[in-house]
């Protein structure tokens, strides 16, 4: 028999499902509401705090059904300026600042509205003051609106360009309808006047000698037929070898064949080679000064008769922050509100009129095809490279270069760099691409069966983009989309009702290519169900999941090529209600900086409905409540929120009962042993009663009352919440120095004593359970000094030793701490006993 002393260098391993014995000695069993901090060691996780609840304008909580969980979206407008927005189901939008105020929101009349879909059903994405707002149920559609063709009857107008003209040289135009042939001669004799313009003269006046020609006018050098009520067909014959005179109906072969007059509007198609469709294009004049017929140029345009405005109906939404600081909502379609209905005072009548989905401006259904996303349904949206970006089916297609609402070419005549994109996947797996990551330099485009990457030269053009295959790992991104921190992207997947996480690296020193590893394979069952949402910081090296209520994290530090801490772990959370059945759980999560902030779903005044709460938890390290309270620990209490003395929502001390009531936040209630009442020096309040939060139409919040007088102290109020880490079971383990150590089981390890290292510590207790009925705990509790009004907490830092007698494998080991005081472990160390079984004994 032979007495050890096993040091466990430190607690921060995290969780592992593997078999005890072949755990790394830091792992842990379970781990919950703590965090394995690299700087600090195991600590009790930060509280969240109180920051709004998600109402409406007359301030009354929105109260939806537990089904119908809302949509969610940070909106980053720059670095200092964020706010959360909330999408319920039916289409209706809150605004919250970060610090809980709620913003004022107009919709534009007339506006088409955001429709009813389910929260993973809708995508926003926000590109400066512009958030866009994505129903994943429309399908965008083209209005039914054609492109007007003028003339609108070619069969009664024709161009004729007198180009050259010369004595005894004859130009003739012969204009025919029904049985009826009429021609219009030009000779100039050697004494007459000369020149192309006269010429067109002098052949529209014999033009203008027929009825259904006399609205026949010219220009300089161009003639402009134009017939009454009937068709016609025009020749026309010159003795320059077809070179004096050209006729222009609805086309030309070459643009040089396009007269320098012509009537405003005026359309005609640019045949180019006559054996293929793809040079074909079409140019409108436009005639100086907005004359009717006279000099001017010929623009490109779209073809006539053809659909060519997207419906802003059908496509996402868009929300403008204004320059007051409100928001506006509305469809794209290129109009302005008036100031009555929302827009800033003093701004622009036309301030939103670039803010519409472009028209197609030129070419065809061939030349200038529909964007891909017209009649397939948008699964979602990127910004890179200064380009809006929609995932459709299988093709993902961007706007033009920094014009967000054009998706045409702007002209059939030459491929731009700045032009549309429109590529389809490459993959061998049919997929629809369901997310797309940008990452460095690469766009990481995922479909659920596999990972590419998109990829083009120095600038991102039509000319150059590729998508090449870089992964084949199945991935939930159509549930789930993937998150990117500064040098990784995670990713889930599912695992027979559990969920997986993957991170997809770059490759070392092979470029565009990637690789995936995955987080879960030593807690394969850890993540239960499938994760609603997935965030990620690169400030604390964290990535937190939502899913069955509860968050699970993932923190992990790397140095160099080596990961030195991969450790999981998850946070729960509880509701103050009394109702039977209450709940607190998490929809949404996202970090800002080292701010955790989340929206729960907390108990609804219905069986059916749930209160939204937006809450955050400050993840960094060295935490402190200096700000608020000046004191330099974190006083533990979920949904906490400070009453100074002297402010608005300080205590009402009555004297005939001696006793304080403090108001709660709503929906914050109250229920015996659910809330607690803390001085900023560490005191406890004793609770004597309070009132349950009743309605959100009532305004009748909830109330906690403490003994004494407490009017005129600074307190934290909020819900207490336990840390509990379970150790794992515990081997003697040997090994040679550079291998691995193995767990001794050819013998009996009867544990003695536990020494658990702290440092900053209030309170904690180490709870050791022997089979199913024994079981013992040992508070280690950190003095007040003084009196209850002046007391000051004392943070204690050393050693704590208890018995803990028991053999290994039938010892379960806890430290738990369900106060508000901070507890931080360092490192741990088992005292025991071996015995080795005898050889023969065996």
């Amino acid at each position: 028999m032979v007495y050890i002393h096993t040091p466990i260098p430190n607690l921060i391993g995290g969780v592992s499902q593997q078999p005890p014995t072949i755990r790394n000695i830091n792992e842990a069993d379970a781990i919950t509401n703590a965090v394995p901090s690299p700087v600090e060691g195991l600590i009790k996780r930060p509280p969240t705090e109180f920051v709004a609840a998600v109402r409406n304008s007359q301030n009354i909580l929105r109260q939806p059904n537990k089904a119908d969980e809302p949509f969610f979206h940070l909106i980053e407008r720059d670095a200092n300026e964020k706010y959360i927005m909330s999408i319920l189901k039916d289409g209706t939008v809150d605004i919250f600042d970060l610090a809980g105020n709620r913003k004022t929101l107009f919709t534009q009349p007339q506006f088409s509205g955001l429709g009813t879909a389910a929260a993973t059903d809708r995508v926003a994405l926000t590109i400066a003051d512009v958030t866009y707002i994505l129903n994943k149920t429309d399908t965008p559609a083209l209005k039914n609106t054609t492109s007007t063709q003028f003339p609108t009857n070619y069969n009664r107008n024709a161009l004729v360009w007198v180009r050259q003209s010369n004595y005894e040289r004859e130009h003739k135009i012969i204009v025919t309808y029904g049985a009826t042939t009429v021609t219009a001669n030009h000779t100039p004799a050697g004494n007459s006047s000369l020149g192309t313009n006269h010429a067109a003269e002098e052949l529209t006046d014999e033009l203008n000698n027929n009825a259904n020609l006399a609205n026949t006018i010219h220009k300089d050098s161009v003639i402009w037929i134009k017939a009454g009520t009937n068709d016609i067909s025009v020749l026309t014959e010159d003795d320059f070898a077809g070179e004096g005179l050209t006729l222009i109906i609805d086309a030309v072969e070459r643009f040089e064949d396009l007269p320098p007059c012509a009537p405003d509007g005026y359309m005609v198609r640019v045949a180019g080679s006559p054996e293929a469709d793809y040079d074909d294009y079409w140019v409108k004049f436009e005639a100086f000064n907005g004359i009717s017929f006279g000099q001017g140029l010929w623009v490109e345009t779209v073809a006539p008769g053809i659909k060519y405005e997207i419906d802003p109906a059908t496509m996402p939404k868009i929300l403008i922050r204004q320059s007051d600081g409100t928001f506006m909502l509305k469809d794209a379609n290129g109009t302005t509100p008036t100031v009555g209905d929302g827009l800033p005072t003093g701004s622009s009548a036309t301030l939103y009129n670039d803010f519409k989905w472009s028209n197609r401006q030129a070419g065809d259904e061939e030349t200038n095809p529909d964007p891909s996303f017209i009649g397939t349904k948008i699964n979602d949206m990127v910004y890179y490279q200064s380009r809006l970006g929609f995932m459709a089916g299988e093709n993902l297609i961007f706007s033009e270069t920094s014009e967000f609402f054009n998706f045409w070419r702007t002209t059939v005549l030459d491929l731009l760099d700045t032009d549309t994109i429109d590529v389809a996947s490459s993959a061998s797996k049919v997929g629809v691409i369901a997310s797309a990551i940008p990452f460095n330099r690469d766009l990481i485009l995922f479909t659920p069966t596999n990972q590419m990457v998109m990829r083009s030269g120095d600038v991102f053009s039509p000319k150059n983009v590729a998508i090449l295959t870089t992964g084949d790992f199945e991935n939930q991104s159509n549930l789930v989309n993937p998150i990117a921190t500064a040098s990784s992207i995670f990713f889930t997947y599912n695992n027979g009702g559990y969920s997986g996480v993957r991170e997809l690296i770059p490759q070392a020193n092979i470029d565009g290519s990637y690789i995936a590893n995955d987080l879960t394979d030593n807690v394969s069952r850890y993540i239960v169900g499938t994760p609603k949402h997935i965030a990620a910081t690169s400030h604390d090296n964290i990535v937190v999941l939502i899913a069955n209520d509860e968050l699970y994290c993932y923190r992990y530090l790397t140095r160099g090529d080596t990961r030195v801490q991969s450790a999981w772990f998850k946070f729960t959370f509880a509701d103050s209600s009394g109702i039977t059945g209450n709940y607190c759980k998490p929809l949404w999560c996202t970090f800002v900086e080292s701010d955790l902030y989340v929206v729960f779903m907390r108990t609804g005044a219905t069986a059916s409905t749930g209160y939204l709460t937006i809450e955050k938890i400050r993840m960094g390290a060295g935490l402190n409540d200096i700000v608020t309270s000046g004191k330099n620990w974190i006083t533990h209490l979920d949904a906490r929120k400070y009453y100074a003395s002297g402010s608005a929502n300080q205590g009402v001390y009555t004297t005939a009962t001696n006793s304080t009531a403090f108001t709660l936040p709503a929906p914050v209630s109250f229920a015996t042993g659910k809330i607690s009442v803390v001085t900023k020096d560490g005191y406890i309040a004793k609770v004597i009663g309070g009132n349950p939060y009743n309605s959100p139409n009532t305004g009748d919040p909830g109330k906690v009352v403490v003994e004494g007088n407490y009017s005129n102290k600074d307190v934290w109020i909020g819900l207490p919440y336990t840390m509990e880490y379970q150790f794992s079971t515990q081997y003697l383990r040997s090994g040679s120095q550079g291998t691995t150590p193995s767990a001794l089981i050819n013998g009996r390890y009867q544990l003695k004593y536990l020494v658990l290292q702290f440092a900053d510590t209030g309170y904690f207790e180490v709870v050791s359970t022997l089979g199913t009925e024994n079981q013992f705990s040992y508070p280690f509790t950190g003095e007040v000094v003084g009196s209850a009004v002046l007391g000051t907490l004392n943070l204690t830092t050393g050693t704590f030793k208890v018995p803990i007698y028991g053999r290994n494998d039938a010892q379960i080991l806890k430290i738990r701490n369900s106060s508000h005081l901070p507890s931080k472990f360092l490192s741990a160390e088992i005292e025991g006993e071996f015995t080795r079984f005898r050889e023969d004994a065996r």
